[in-house]
């Protein structure tokens, strides 16, 4: 007797390996499974602008690397005693202008050379709302907590995102050839629309991506929101707020992502047994047992750096 659905793997699925370069880009789901990437030294980087949460503000940013724009006074506003950018995460903030310009130029500088060796690209749709500034008719990444007044709220249709995204794809691949592109929806509930509009808006921007998916080979789909919402479906795996997935339904995403996407897995559980000696807590850091553990840590460190020389052994 079966008492949940579970996906089956997936057919043709992208493959995933150590000496890949990642980018991730996109809502929090993107900072929880790239802190894990992380963790196992993967080569990646998350997030140039900060978590951003709406499809045309992350291909926003993405042009903007790729056509390395540099930030100039006109691209920043004050409010409440902080410069910030519309396009940027409110930790793109400063009270200082020059100080908030040069971060997010260095960035685009920084991630433009990325890109230009750039493997994989995750990308994590996570509303199909956008809140467009009235003034300029702009998408807004972030409001930074304006006034309401200020925005109009409209909903995405599936089409504005593919056209959009074809032509970004086509940038990209001009850059980055063989380039492979992985679309998620985040599986995390926007509840603040409503949850008939948050279901209206994952359905958007699920059509949008199994669009792009069906049109371009470089295209992928990971079921990121299926394993949360189908699979799982069951709310003791979701934090206390009940909109965001806890650590047990994010090892789960995660472990699907490891088992059916990971080329090869041999590197991988040498690093979770690495990781597992360097986490062992010393009770007593000067005794034999300690420096031996310690000794132990940095010959196995040393041997990974020596027989796989691309990992990013980031301690």
């Amino acid at each position: 007797m079966e008492f949940k659905t579970t996906l089956t793997k997936p057919q043709q699925p992208f493959e995933l390996n150590y000496g890949q370069q990642i980018l991730l880009l996109g809502s929090c789901f993107a900072e929880n499974i790239g802190a894990l990437l992380a963790q196992h030294y993967f080569n990646i980087e998350v997030n140039p602008y900060g978590i951003i949460y709406n499809p045309m503000s992350l291909a926003s940013s993405l042009q903007e690397i790729i056509d390395r724009k540099q930030y100039t006074e006109e691209d920043v506003f004050l409010y409440q005693e902080l410069f910030a950018s519309f396009n940027h995460h409110g930790k793109f903030k400063s009270t200082n202008k020059e100080e908030l310009l040069n971060e997010i130029n260095n960035t685009i500088i920084y991630f433009n050379n990325y890109i230009n060796n750039l493997d994989v690209l995750f990308i994590t749709f996570g509303t199909a709302f956008v809140y467009e500034h009235i003034a300029n008719q702009q998408v807004v990444a972030n409001c930074h907590k304006l006034p309401s007044s200020t925005f109009n709220k409209r909903l995405l249709n599936s089409t504005e995102i593919v056209s959009t995204y074809l032509l970004l794809i086509k940038r990209l691949q001009a850059v980055r050839p063989n380039i492979k592109i992985v679309f998620t929806v985040s599986p995390v509930r926007h509840i603040k629309d409503g949850l008939i509009e948050n279901n209206r808006s994952k359905a958007v921007l699920l059509t949008a991506v199994h669009e792009l998916v069906e049109q371009l080979d470089a295209c992928f789909y990971f079921p990121a929101y299926e394993l949360l919402i189908d699979d799982l479906r069951d709310y003791r795996f979701f934090d206390s707020d009940l909109v965001h997935p806890n650590q047990l339904a994010i090892k789960y995403i995660w472990s699907y992502l490891i088992n059916n996407y990971l080329a090869d897995k041999s590197i991988f559980d040498l690093i979770e047994k690495y990781n597992k000696l360097k986490a062992h807590k010393l009770l007593f850091e000067n005794t034999n047992a300690a420096k031996n553990h310690t000794t132990q840590v940095a010959t196995m460190k040393a041997l990974l750096q020596q027989e796989f020389p691309y990992l990013k052994l980031r301690d």
